[in-house]
């Protein structure tokens, strides 16, 4: 929080965090905008994310964050610099998990090139 509160804006920051092996947390990025790790509010909140920011940068009240579904789960796919090893990961996991969840959506987020920080 206070790593966000020291930045002079407003609206959505998503913020990445490490956990190390050793029980440490590193912070790896802080993201004015919306952010990968909230996709799961397009489907699973009352307001997305997206939503959310455009209201908070133009001074509207904030939308409901509750949760539509009685829970929700994010999961960030890292594949290779073409994408093609995470995609062909999220196909096969989707083919597995979609008949017994119904509401398993993937976002395919394109990087134009891979990163290393």
């Amino acid at each position: 929080m206070k790593a966000v509160e020291s930045l002079n804006g407003r609206g959505i920051y998503g913020v990445e965090l490490f956990l190390m092996k050793d029980g440490s947390v590193i912070l790896n990025e802080i993201a004015p905008r919306p952010h990968n790790t909230g996709h799961y509010t397009i489907e699973a909140t009352d307001c997305c994310q997206f939503e959310n920011h455009l209201r908070a940068v133009m001074g509207l009240p904030l939308g409901s964050t509750r949760l539509k579904v009685q829970s929700s789960v994010m999961l960030n796919l890292l594949g290779d610099a073409d994408g093609s090893e995470g995609m062909k990961i999220c196909n096969e996991m989707c083919d597995r998990y979609s008949p017994g969840f119904p509401f398993v959506r993937p976002h395919p987020c394109e990087l134009n090139q891979a990163r290393c920080t």
